[in-house]
Order: C-alpha cells, then sequence, then structure tokens
C-alpha cells in the first residue's frame, strides 16, 4: 500500500510538471476560472483591465451598472483567484464618478504603489457629451486627493457634444502619467490626443509645449487611438484607425511620439506614421505592444459589411515598417483580438474573441512564434461560458509566469467579470532553466542594490539589460553596456517593492533573472 501511494504521488508530481502549456491552472479559482458574482443592481459587471500587484494579488478595474448607468469597480483578488476580504467592501470599492456612465480602459500601477486608471466618461446623465479622464487611488482603492485636489482629472477638449475617449494610461520612469485616446467634435472629425500629467495633475509643458499633442495625420480624418506602448526611452507608440483621404474604409494606423511629444517623420511609411488597408474591409488595431528586440506588434480586427469578422496581427521593425501578419476567421461568427502580451523570447500571446454562432462568441487565446506562425505547444482552448458572449479583454503575467486573462462572461444573458489563469512553460519569454548560469544577482532579495553577475562575457562584449516590473513594464535599462570583469551594480533604490525581472542580452546569448526588492 506504502508502495502504491508513492507511485501515485510521484506519477501526479510527474504530471503537474509536464502540464500542458495553455491548460488552465487547476489552483486558480474554480479549476482556473473565476466567475465574479454580480456587484450592482443592473446585473451587468464588466471588465477590460486588471493589474497583478508587487504582492501577486490581482486588481481589476471595471464597471458595474446600477440599473441606470455604469459606476467604476476595483476588485482585488488574492492569487489564487479568492476575493481579498481586506480590501473595500468584500473586495470591491464602487465610484461613482460622473452624471453618466463611466468606461476604465486601462490601469497601471506608480512607484508609490498608487493606482491609476484611464477611460472615458459621460459627463452628463443623458450621455450625450463624452469626456476624456484619468484618476488616481490609493492603494486603498480611495482616490488620491493629492491629484488634481479631488483624485480625477476630466479633459473635456472640446467643449460641445463630442466623441472623447482615452484607451491607455501609461507611467513614465520619471512618474510621469501619459494619458493616450482620441478627441474630436464629433466621431467623423477625430484626431489622436496625448496628454502627459505631473504628480499633482497639472499638464506638463515640457511635453508638446502645454502638456497636450493633437497628432497630425496628413491626408486623413476619424483617427481613433485604440491602443499605446511606452518604449524604453519613453517613447510613446500607439495604433488605431483612421480613414485615408479618398477611402470610405478604415485603414490601421500605427504611429509614434518621442518623449517630448513630437512625432518623427523618419517613422512609419507615410509622413511619420504607417498606414496598412485593405480592399473593401476595415482594418482596426486594438492592442499594441514592443517586442524584445525593439519591434513593434499590433492585433486587431478586419470587418467587412460593417461586422466583425476575423482576427489579425501584424508586427513591424522599430521603424515602423510592417513585417509579417496573421490572419484568423472564424466562420462560424465574429472574431476579434483585443489584447497582447509579448514574453522576452518573442512569442506572442493574443486574447480575444472567436465565432461560435452568428450571435454569440468564444473567448480565445493563442500564442504565436514570433514570425506569427501558430506556436502548437501553448494549447488553451476556445471557453464558452453558457453559450453567450465572452471576450477576454486583458493578459497579464503573474508572479510565477502563469497567463492571466480578464474580461467577462455571459451567463443566461447577463455579464459577470471573468478571469482565467493558463499554465505556461516559458517564464517571461525565456527558458530559465537553460539560461540560470548566464545571470545571476547578489544579494537578491535586496534592499537597494545587487551585484549583477554574466557568465561567459568579456569587456568587447557589451550586453543589453531591461528590467520588468510584475506589470511587464521596463523600470529600468542599459543598453550596449561593456561588462567589466563579467560584474557590474544596479540600484534598485528608486523602486517599489516587488518582484522584477532583469533581462540581458547580446548578439550570442540571452538571459534573465527575477529579483526580489524587499
Amino acid at each position: 500500500m506504502r508502495h502504491t501511494t508513492l507511485l501515485s504521488l510521484l506519477a501526479l508530481v510527474s504530471l503537474e510538471a509536464f502540464a500542458q502549456a495553455g491548460s488552465l491552472d487547476p489552483g486558480f479559482g474554480d479549476n482556473g476560472k473565476v466567475l465574479l458574482p454580480f456587484i450592482d443592481a443592473g446585473h451587468n459587471d464588466q471588465a477590460v483591465t486588471a493589474l497583478v500587484l508587487p504582492d501577486e494579488k490581482i486588481l481589476v478595474a471595471g464597471r458595474s451598472s446600477n440599473g441606470d448607468h455604469f459606476n467604476s469597480v476595483l476588485i482585488r483578488l488574492n492569487s489564487d483567484g479568492s476575493p481579498d476580504m481586506t480590501f473595500g467592501t468584500q473586495a470591491v470599492v464602487h465610484h461613482d464618478l460622473a452624471a453618466g456612465s463611466e468606461f476604465i480602459r486601462s490601469v497601471t500601477l506608480d512607484a508609490q504603489g498608487r493606482i491609476v486608471v484611464g477611460g472615458h466618461l459621460f459627463s452628463d446623465a443623458a450621455e450625450t457629451n463624452s469626456d476624456l479622464f484619468v484618476a488616481r487611488f490609493l492603494p486603498d482603492g480611495t482616490l488620491d486627493a493629492s491629484f488634481n485636489g479631488t483624485g480625477i482629472l476630466i479633459r473635456d477638449i472640446h467643449n460641445t457634444p463630442d466623441a472623447e475617449e482615452a484607451y491607455e494610461v501609461l507611467i513614465q520612469p520619471d512618474g510621469r502619467i501619459v494619458l493616450c485616446g482620441f478627441t474630436g467634435i464629433a466621431e467623423e472629425f477625430t484626431e489622436i490626443v496625448i496628454e502627459r500629467y505631473m504628480d499633482d495633475g497639472t499638464l506638463d509643458p515640457s511635453f508638446g509645449g502645454d502638456g497636450s499633442v493633437l497628432v497630425g495625420v496628413v491626408d486623413a480624418s476619424g483617427e481613433q487611438l485604440r491602443g499605446a506602448a511606452m518604449g524604453t526611452s519613453g517613447e510613446i507608440y500607439f495604433c488605431g484607425f483612421g480613414i485615408r483621404t479618398g477611402e470610405s474604409d478604415q485603414s490601421l494606423l500605427l504611429g509614434h511620439v518621442d518623449a517630448a511629444g513630437n512625432s518623427p517623420s523618419t517613422f512609419g511609411n507615410s509622413n511619420g506614421h504607417s498606414w496598412i488597408s485593405e480592399f473593401d474591409a476595415d482594418l482596426i488595431a486594438r492592442a499594441i505592444a514592443v517586442t524584445p528586440d525593439g519591434g513593434l506588434v499590433a492585433a486587431g480586427v478586419q470587418r467587412t459589411t460593417g461586422a466583425t469578422q476575423a482576427r489579425v496581427i501584424y508586427t513591424f521593425s522599430a521603424t515602423g515598417i510592417e513585417t509579417s501578419s496573421s490572419f484568423m476567421d472564424n466562420s462560424n461568427g465574429p472574431d476579434a483580438w483585443n489584447c497582447l502580451l509579448v514574453q522576452n523570447s518573442g512569442t506572442i500571446l493574443s486574447g480575444g474573441d472567436a465565432g461560435a454562432a452568428p450571435n454569440s462568441r468564444d473567448w480565445s487565446v493563442r500564442r504565436s512564434e514570433a514570425d506569427l506562425g501558430v506556436d502548437a505547444t501553448f494549447d488553451a482552448e476556445d471557453h464558452d461560458e453558457d453559450g453567450g458572449a465572452e471576450s477576454c479583454f486583458d493578459l497579464e503575467f503573474t508572479a510565477d509566469s502563469s497567463v492571466l486573462g480578464i474580461g467577462y462572461g455571459e451567463v443566461a444573458g447577463q455579464n459577470h467579470i471573468m478571469l482565467l489563469k493558463y499554465r505556461n512553460d516559458i517564464s517571461s519569454g525565456v527558458n530559465e532553466a537553460a539560461n540560470t548560469p548566464l545571470i545571476n544577482a547578489f544579494p537578491n532579495p535586496t534592499g537597494s542594490r545587487s551585484v549583477i553577475s554574466v557568465g561567459a562575457s568579456s569587456d568587447h562584449d557589451p550586453y543589453a539589460f531591461r528590467l520588468v516590473d510584475a506589470q511587464g513594464c521596463t523600470v529600468q535599462d542599459w543598453s550596449n553596456r561593456p561588462i567589466g570583469g563579467g560584474k557590474f551594480e544596479i540600484d534598485l533604490s528608486s523602486l517599489a517593492v516587488g518582484v522584477y525581472t532583469l533581462h540581458a542580452r547580446n548578439a550570442a546569448t540571452r538571459s534573465s533573472i527575477k529579483i526580489v526588492k524587499r
């Protein structure tokens, strides 16, 4: 009996060790899934963004209907998906920020652990006037009054019934807040806007002259931003769509402003931007990410006759020139990619929905190689909760390098916030087991400084180093650094407590290591 038990235990350990990448993690929620109960009386809850916090808890930012309009909600879960009852009321903090509905689109964390969200809201109860907004909360979910006096900044750039929405909020290494979206007097006259704010919420005049940059796109109209990402030097890459002069279909738009708010004309294939068009189809990019080699990847949807049809991904060089593309069309119904997560190996995780029937869709997550070939080693099944519409809107790495999907699922015709956690066989995109001998840190954990040692290095063989936080944001980087004696020291004193990943690469090798700041 004892022998059989031991064999059974070893078999279980073996199965766990070789569990299929892309399968749901049974230790999270209900066999890998968390479906939250209704938060408010309207029985319609939606989440499109989340963060994995330095302490491994999960912060979900979304909206909940009170039966009249949507209010903002912050929800905090423990790492196993259970509600963190020390946060708010039963793990939820409600905020009613405007007379009409509020739509949080993006969330990030600053170096002080404060929560920063961006999106748009309707300032009137009739919901005819949408405005951009950015809000900052203390770690307990209460509004931070040191930001704009109230904790929230509402930007009504065109004081008319208008089309103004923000889709991304970013934190630069110096702590300044960047809000990315679009603005206009009407939907057909929108243009992309990027604003930068100081710690107190005032516009930063060193960005574009007054803190607000309207990105000029030549020979186009109706430009709208859907995603943005920050490069290692504080530059901002964005994606979305617009209508080129002489055309009637929407074309995918890729753009770039530098850390000062300028749009270099050398970027892209058309006066500082890149366009991709498809005949008789709308092409919309909804998410963008920077790849480990400095290139870009954008994902979204191709639509014909006004209906969502296919999932598309495009890769670009660092200068914005298209290098490859991927097209997936599920003939059963509407498809779309809504989010991206790039691993350090260059593999690309995409999340969205796959058509299941004309009026239903399933939650979908895939992994592609850097050249957009399908990575079959990550075998994630499309998820159907109750025969309705499910969508994955965000992907995040957890502390153990698993992949967390965030979105919502339909049960009996009503939306619930939903999270799925997938096993991952790649730690931040690098096979750590193979690379462990190449890089080390001491002391680790550390309070402020750590000495990095790199094996197989020399003074004439420079490395590029990049320090990434738990949300995948670059917080420090050192380019083309010679390694004197195979060692150099890094200073973490300005960073928040948490788990970071240091990536190292040169022409011959690539490695990574987790560093704990305490």
